[in-house]
């Protein structure tokens, strides 16, 4: 006759026949579970924790990657002077393009007046340079820099000192081969008069200001 031994779980009662395999379990008192779904279990369980673990590893790695780069990221660069200036040369052109746009949507320029977009580029430059003065001296006084006269030279040259350099060169060859494209004497006279006379006084003021500015920089972290 088989004999047959009882085990209780917490939703029904079973019996292990004469022959079964009865698993033993450390610190516990007879087999409270059934077999098979206590393997499935122990998998489920297995594999939970594997994954736990592997998150927290990729957690403690990008939180160590993290520590390592933290102190770099925000780093005032080495040439903090030519960075400042190409911020200002950048900001004052941004608005001078912003500035265009806005005459030409109101219909200032006209096919037929083609003196317009050169005489409103010249005259939108001089005026929004206290821009580029401004943010140029305010950001390098940010990083800490000390001599913002240099920096003020090399923000109104940094977009200037090329463009007059190119503008010379198109124009010899234009008088050379006697083009109608070709500026007049009085016409560049007028334009460095501006420069000297409008563009420079923005200029400083607008470096003055900025470095004046309490700003301190703050770094997005």
């Amino acid at each position: 006759m088989a004999k047959k031994i009882e085990f209780f779980t917490k939703k029904k009662i079973g019996f292990y026949k004469e022959g079964d395999s009865v698993p033993l379990y450390a610190n516990k008192v007879g087999p409270f579970h059934n077999p098979k779904t206590q393997t499935r279990t122990d998998v489920r369980l297995a594999r939970n924790r594997r994954a736990g673990v592997k998150d927290k590893k990729e957690a403690f790695g990008e939180e160590t990657g993290w520590k390592y780069i933290h102190g770099d990221v925000f780093r005032f660069p080495k040439h903090k002077s030519l960075f400042a200036a190409s911020l200002g040369s950048g900001t004052q052109l941004f608005t001078l393009t912003i500035f265009i746009f806005m005459l030409s949507l109101v219909g200032v320029f006209y096919p037929y007046n083609r003196g317009a977009l050169f005489t409103a580029l010249v005259v939108i430059y001089a005026l929004t340079s206290g821009i580029a003065g401004y943010t140029a001296s305010s950001f390098y006084c940010q990083l800490e820099g000390k001599n913002w006269v240099r920096n003020l030279l090399l923000t109104g040259g940094l977009f200037c000192g090329p463009l007059f350099l190119t503008f010379c060169f198109l124009n010899t060859v234009a008088i050379a081969y006697s083009a109608t494209a070709a500026l007049p004497f009085g016409t560049i006279v007028v334009i460095v008069l501006i420069w000297t006379l409008v563009t420079s006084p923005l200029l400083v003021l607008g470096g003055i200001a900025g470095k004046n500015s309490k700003a301190e920089f703050q770094a997005p972290v």
